[in-house]
């Protein structure tokens, strides 16, 4: 588990209680190598971190079906009646969720109505990362109606201010937006490609612009995708695959 929360994290950076190698230091994204730097928080001692080629994490890949919800708990009132990962995952991985030590867990979200690529890690630091913008990029495939015209298609690639109640985040990154395939005004297949990963955060950009989500599945996080792995089983990623998610997530304190 992680010594700190990011905010936590962040909270204590930017009150300079952290030091690199016995120096102060105010950016919290800056670069540390477990191998050569030491880490120090003020009330906690000096932060291990971790060697990926010493502790590699497990990471899974899991083709999640429609009306299964990304939740731990089997007794979850938002479930009404659908599945948990819990009761989801194929063997041997959901034998290694809780209570087993260290457990698996999925890294962030994916709706109940989406289906496709989830990861699940048994390093709460790891999965920190990931979720990070701009840390790994995200593909899906989305079915809207109507087609999206030019103005549409220009202001989903631009930004769009999802901000609600519970995020103090306005407009959401640039990203691209192709048009795979559309059937003639009554639909169009839509690949986004994303840098985020908000609340729901698609299909509240296409509600934005008047277009309904028909469906929704995601295809890639980095350089994991999820390719012809059936609906409703997992697989472990490769060691390319790890190597890849580990060099973007950076050395990560334990």
């Amino acid at each position: 588990a992680g010594v700190l929360s990011r905010e936590q994290a962040r909270v204590k950076v930017r009150e300079g209680i952290v030091k690199v190698n016995g120096r102060v230091v105010k950016d919290p994204w800056l670069l540390v190598s477990p191998g050569s730097d030491k880490v120090e928080v003020k009330d906690i001692g000096i932060v291990r971190l971790v060697d990926w080629e010493d502790k590699p994490p497990l990471v899974v890949v899991f083709n999640k079906p429609q009306d299964v919800v990304v939740t731990m708990r089997s007794d979850d009132p938002s479930l009404e009646g659908r599945k948990s990962i819990n009761e989801a995952l194929p063997e041997p991985w959901r034998g290694l969720l809780a209570p087993h030590i260290p457990a698996l867990r999925p890294v962030g979200r994916l709706d109940a109505a989406s289906v496709g690529l989830l990861l699940l890690t048994d390093s709460s630091g790891l999965s920190a990362r990931l979720l990070e913008p701009g840390t790994c990029e995200k593909e899906y495939l989305l079915r809207v109606s109507p087609v999206p015209g030019a103005v549409a298609l220009s202001r989903l690639r631009e930004g769009i201010d999802i901000r609600d109640g519970n995020s103090a985040r306005g407009l959401t990154k640039p990203c691209q937006v192709d048009v795979v395939e559309s059937a003639g005004r009554e639909s169009a297949v839509l690949r986004f490609t994303i840098q985020e990963g908000r609340n729901r955060q698609l299909r509240r950009m296409c509600a934005d612009v008047g277009l309904d989500v028909e469906w929704l599945m995601r295809l890639r996080i980095g350089t994991v995708r999820l390719g012809k792995l059936p609906l409703g089983q997992a697989r472990e990623v490769t060691k390319e695959e790890l190597a890849s998610l580990l060099k973007s997530a950076g050395p990560l304190p334990t």
